[in-house]
């Protein structure tokens, strides 16, 4: 079984916007936190999760067909957030798209996953970039100075998607792309 997600793929210049942040963060020295590393920052669209080898080819083939001819995605007003409330996994950048193209691509790639006998989850779609999973309770100070921090980042245009591998490892997680699809330049 391969351990899989779908995600845009972010400009050079945004995840350094973004590892700066993590950086500011960072030096809070909160215990119980574990940082993304900035090369595996991504706009996650679709964990799939485990997934047969010998169904990859054709769930790689069906991507590509969905996907070709789709536009690039404009992420805008860019909000740090820690979800969910009461129990904190994880904080994220959350973005604003007006697009449908993705949610409807997303929506066929887990009926596709279904109907290949897959479970998955059926969140509406959140264009998010992990920055930190929260292992044990963050002291107030620091969840106050998250929520209450007004993110100065670019908007931007994702023009890829990748089809993602993750290795979980002990040291963190490795990301190998499967497949790479260009979106449409507008």
């Amino acid at each position: 079984m391969i351990r899989t997600f779908l995600a845009l793929n972010l400009p050079i210049d945004v995840r350094k916007q973004i590892s700066n942040w993590q950086g500011y963060f960072r030096d809070y020295n909160v215990d119980g936190l574990k940082w993304v590393a900035t090369e595996n920052l991504h706009v996650t669209l679709q964990f799939a999760g485990d997934i047969r080898e010998s169904d990859l080819p054709d769930l790689i083939d069906f991507l590509g067909n969905e996907i070709e001819g789709k536009s690039s995605v404009q992420l805008t007003d860019a909000k740090i957030d820690i979800i969910p409330g009461k129990l904190p996994r994880i904080i994220w950048i959350k973005y604003r798209n007006q697009q449908t193209d993705m949610a409807k691509l997303v929506k066929k790639f887990r009926n596709k996953l279904n109907e290949s006998g897959y479970t998955t989850d059926n969140k509406p779609l959140s264009y998010h970039v992990t920055l930190a999973r929260i292992k044990k309770r963050l002291p107030e100070y620091f969840v106050q100075k998250i929520l209450t921090t007004e993110l100065k980042m670019s908007d931007f245009v994702a023009e890829d998607i990748t089809l993602y591998r993750s290795i979980l490892r002990p040291e963190g997680p490795v990301y190998e792309a499967l497949a790479e699809y260009k979106l449409k330049k507008e």
